[in-house]
């Protein structure tokens, strides 16, 4: 059933990739970078219902098993009070901004597709709750697959009808409207009554322990949003509109660490009171998994990002091959921090993420300031590459958690190492081919399974931990 689900997701993301193709071709690079900052505003809004949320709700339930009902009912009613919060700071703050070129009526639009995006998440989470049958998450991946093919077709409508951004936006929204009708259908469907409980003492208990893991959200979205937003600042719409498409790409790869640390989040919950050494395997584990993952689409990737941005986007967007070559390189970096910070939410020490996101939030920021104006969007995803790398010096630096900050460097700094020096050494040389990506990670395999990184009993004891029912 979980790979079902996989399968599923994945076809999600690819319809997903599939509407920004569509969009990016037909609005153009302009265009394109104005509806890019327009979203890149918006998802500050959405903050408060980003996956940090969703966690606390998750060990929660698998820590006070007799108290689940009281836990998901209290956690729905709190999301959607903020999503009805979101919405309304979104509809006073962004006519205030007066972003050139946005009239009052694109901007409702946006924020009523902002709202109807975050009732859907409300509804997502009914299903995917941890003690249910994995035919819940199942249903849930099928409704939100459904709901992208509705938005997608009505884009595809769109655009042989000559819509502009305007058109496409309200198109959007009508297309999120429909996915979440889907998922209040299929609530009825599953005869799975969920009636939100507005229990002050529950909500504020999860908002509270929730807020540091909220600010995080902040924190990483300025990471991967004030790139855009900056080079709107610093260049203009266009270079904006250049940038998107290999950063969606990359985005679009999230997918993978967000499935696995779902299936392996209860898991890990339980070992971590029960069994602490079991748990810092699972731990190691589940690093080296993700950065494996990581590391071999970072290599693929950087041979092929001519071949990728041709494809997808034509001629116009050609510059983007040079941006995806470097930015690619947070694919590996991101997973590990995804990895890192769901083992401090089971732990229960979430708050120190606030420190070091917020450390690498600042980071970021300078880097953007420094980059943008010589290199423009390549200048922006070194910036982004950098922070990134970052976050392995920047973890050990608080004594509560070194201990998971040393796990951290042991499972995954040498292979970091060799990867990078296996594509500098093919760049130095000039072996920039397609073909040699395939070979360059065939070659970084070969290197770490031979030297023990990784091997079969891991890979095989890591499934059946994730196998094992919590």
């Amino acid at each position: 059933m979980a790979l079902k689900s996989f399968i599923l997701r994945f076809l999600g993301q690819l319809i997903t990739v599939a509407a920004l193709i569509l969009l990016s071709r037909h609005l153009g690079p302009r265009e394109f970078g104005l509806y890019s900052v327009l979203y890149s505003i918006i998802v500050f809004f959405a903050v408060p219902l980003n996956v940090g949320l969703n966690h606390i709700i998750i060990r929660e339930a698998n820590t006070r098993r007799t108290e689940t009902d009281l836990i998901f009912r209290a956690g729905y009613g709190l999301r959607l009070i903020l999503a009805l919060l979101s919405a309304i700071g979104a509809m006073i703050v962004m006519p205030l901004m007066k972003i050139s070129g946005v009239s009052g009526i694109i901007i409702i639009t946006v924020v009523l597709s902002l709202f109807f995006s975050l009732w859907q998440s409300s509804f997502r989470l009914v299903f995917e709750a941890p003690f249910e049958a994995n035919q819940r998450m199942d249903l849930s991946s099928a409704v939100n697959l459904g709901g992208r093919f509705a938005i997608l077709g009505l884009l595809i409508v769109g655009t042989l009808y000559g819509a502009g951004l305007a058109g496409i936006i309200v198109l959007q929204t009508i297309g999120e409207i429909i996915a979440t009708g889907l998922f209040i259908v299929a609530l009825w469907f599953a005869q799975y009554p969920f009636i939100p409980l507005f229990n002050k003492k529950e909500m504020l208990f999860q908002f509270k322990e929730a807020l540091p893991l909220i600010i995080v959200d902040l924190l990483i979205i300025i990471q991967t949003r004030t790139d855009i937003l900056l080079l709107k600042t610093l260049c203009d719409d266009t270079t904006v509109g250049l940038f998107t498409p290999p950063s969606r790409l990359v985005e679009a790869l999230i997918l993978i660490p967000t499935v696995l640390i779902t299936v392996s989040l209860p898991v890990m919950s339980q070992l971590a009171k029960e069994d602490r050494q079991n748990f810092e395997v699972l731990f190691r584990r589940l690093l080296k998994l993700l950065l494996s993952i990581g590391i071999i689409s970072a290599i693929l990737i950087t041979f092929l990002s001519n071949i990728i941005i041709q494809l997808m986007f034509g001629e116009q967007y050609t510059y983007s091959s040079a941006i995806l070559s470097v930015l690619v390189w947070t694919t590996p970096l991101f997973f590990i921090v995804a990895g890192w910070s769901s083992v401090l939410v089971v732990i229960g020490k979430q708050r120190w993420q606030f420190v070091v996101m917020g450390t690498m939030a600042i980071l970021n920021v300078i880097l953007n300031i420094l980059f943008i104006p010589k290199y423009s969007g390549v200048g922006a995803a070194w910036a982004k590459v950098i922070t990134n790398a970052s976050f392995l010096l920047i973890a050990l630096i608080p004594l509560e958690i070194r201990r998971e900050g040393y796990i951290l460097i042991n499972s995954t700094l040498m292979s970091l190492v060799i990867a990078s020096g296996i594509v500098i050494s093919a760049l130095y040389f000039n072996l920039t081919t397609w073909w040699i990506g395939g070979l360059l990670s065939l070659l970084w395999v070969a290197i770490m399974y031979f030297s023990g990184w990784f091997n079969k009993n891991e890979i095989k004891g890591l499934l059946q931990s994730l196998s094992r029912k919590s």
